[in-house]
């Protein structure tokens, strides 16, 4: 008899390379399915803008080279901008058929949203962003999974518009998330991606429009909908949109979108407790980041665990000092155990491929080491700190008080 003796270390591999396994083939047996052609549903078009000038007008004039223009409307919402929005939009109308909306006090997306939509009368409401670039494809795949009666909305991911080191970063992102998220395509998927959202006018009403005190109210909106009975989907064509181009803002961004997801859970934990399939995946990705890390922690000794704890205790004595202690750590680290780190890499590999071709672009691969050691445990700081906030807002926060 063969006696097998596996190290955590493998085990956590074998088992993260099993679930990304399912993940990918569910999404494939999902992108294989055949839709129903779109029929031409009257569409509103709300776009709620603050400060965005200069996107705007692109924003706009992609909705009219994606969609024939007697089945639409746009209605567009200065929430108070301080910039030159307003005189671009009244720019813009003399070129193109829109409806403004000037905000007398900056009310926030989901109240310039509700409000616009007591104006609309389409079939589809349809919220975009005014950074966010629609193509005919997006639409037209929109529109298709909206042709099942048991689809109550659907969102389009983004990839970056603009370029640089970290839109490159946040592409590979977007491309894990959107990975993980279309796999569960095959009940609903938990969550909107809300710069390119399309909802049925009926399903709107009846799950009562954006919820206003919600950091997250695309995510939001996307449980309203599983609670009343329809299921939501996510199209597999992106749509470009401008991402954070500085730290800060992407930092701030993340912690955003963190604090909001841990909102939406508390606010619709017994929903989510109570869904098979909620439960399923939320226990699958729960094993995912278990097994993802016993893949990339080496055993730890005596001696790495005293040093992990001296690092800790080094916080007390100012951030700088322990920020740079923590540096040299994790570089000595890094060299010692380059085996169990080039795991990291490897596992984040399958997202950088779902983005970049090895034929046009084999130095993008590259990508896998900075996105896997550098990027995504600055996202786990700022998770952490999102988690606190949405924890604390969901205690705080009045039904009808404005999040964010």
């Amino acid at each position: 008899m063969i006696n097998v003796t596996l190290s955590l270390n493998e085990i956590g591999l074998a088992v993260s390379i099993l679930i990304l396994a399912f993940i990918v083939i569910t999404t494939q047996l999902d992108n294989r399915k055949k839709l129903t052609p779109a029929r031409k549903h009257f569409v509103s078009f709300i776009i709620p803008t603050y400060n965005d000038a200069i996107s705007l007008e692109g924003s706009i004039q992609s909705i009219f080279d994606s969609y024939d223009k007697n089945y639409f409307e746009i209605l567009v919402v200065n929430d108070c901008s301080t910039d030159n929005t307003k005189k671009i939009i009244e720019k813009i109308k003399q070129k193109l058929p829109i409806k403004l909306i000037n905000n007398k006090t900056n009310l926030g997306k989901s109240v310039s949203v509700n409000n616009a939509f007591k104006l609309t009368k389409g079939e589809i409401i349809w919220i975009v962003d005014s950074d966010t670039h629609l193509t005919k494809t997006a639409v037209n795949d929109c529109l298709a999974r909206l042709e099942d009666p048991k689809v109550g909305g659907v969102s389009c991911r983004y990839t970056p518009l603009n370029k640089g080191v970290l839109a490159s970063m946040q592409k590979v992102e977007y491309g894990m998330i959107s990975l993980m998220q279309r796999s569960t395509n095959f009940p609903s998927v938990m969550g909107f991606w809300g710069g390119c959202l399309a909802v049925k006018r009926e399903v709107f009403i009846k799950v009562g429009l954006l919820s206003v005190n919600c950091m997250a109210e695309d995510g939001d909106l996307a449980l309203k909908i599983g609670k009343n009975g329809w299921e939501t989907k996510e199209s597999f064509v992106p749509v470009a949109s401008q991402v954070p181009d500085t730290l800060m803002g992407l930092c701030k961004q993340r912690i955003r979108w963190t604090a909001g997801q841990i909102q939406n859970l508390l606010n619709h934990f017994s929903y989510l407790v109570t869904n098979p399939f909620t439960v399923f995946y939320a226990l699958m990705y729960c094993l995912l980041i278990v097994s993802f890390s016993l893949a990339i922690i080496p055993n730890l000794s005596e001696s790495n665990l005293s040093s992990m704890l001296g690092t800790v205790r080094n916080i007390e004595y100012g951030f700088i000092a322990a920020v740079g202690i923590a540096k040299l750590d994790y570089v000595v680290q890094l060299v010692e155990n380059f085996w169990t780190y080039a795991l990291y890499p490897l596992l984040s590999l399958p997202y950088v491929a779902v983005n970049y071709s090895i034929k046009k672009k084999p130095y993008k691969f590259l990508l896998v080491f900075p996105y896997a050691i550098i990027y995504l445990p600055m996202l786990a700081i700022t998770s952490i700190i999102g988690g606190g906030i949405g924890l604390y807002k969901t205690i705080k926060l009045d039904r009808n008080q404005r999040a964010w």
